[in-house]
């Protein structure tokens, strides 16, 4: 149908769906509907129910505040926004 286009991924299980919630991260750490976020993205691409999980697995992980991913987000966020 033109004018109207229906997003749906595949469903393979490539490590993909890491790469894809770094920005979702960044974007929604700490706030409660990251997880929600995080399966939209993935699910634009890959439609996959372990992809999910693991996609959410790496976002609590790349969001928890003693790893060093989330320091080096946090150093980003505070370059990019500032004291925001």
């Amino acid at each position: 149908m033109i004018g109207h286009v229906i997003i749906s991924g595949i469903e393979d299980n490539q490590m993909d769906c890491v790469v894809n919630v770094v920005s979702v991260v960044a974007l929604y750490a700490g706030r409660p509907d990251m997880l929600e976020r995080v399966e939209e993205v993935v699910t634009i691409t890959q439609n996959s129910d372990i992809n999910v999980a693991v996609a959410c697995t790496a976002a609590r992980y790349g969001s928890a505040s003693s790893t060093p991913a989330c320091k080096r987000l946090n150093r980003a966020r505070y370059f990019l926004l500032g004291s925001a």
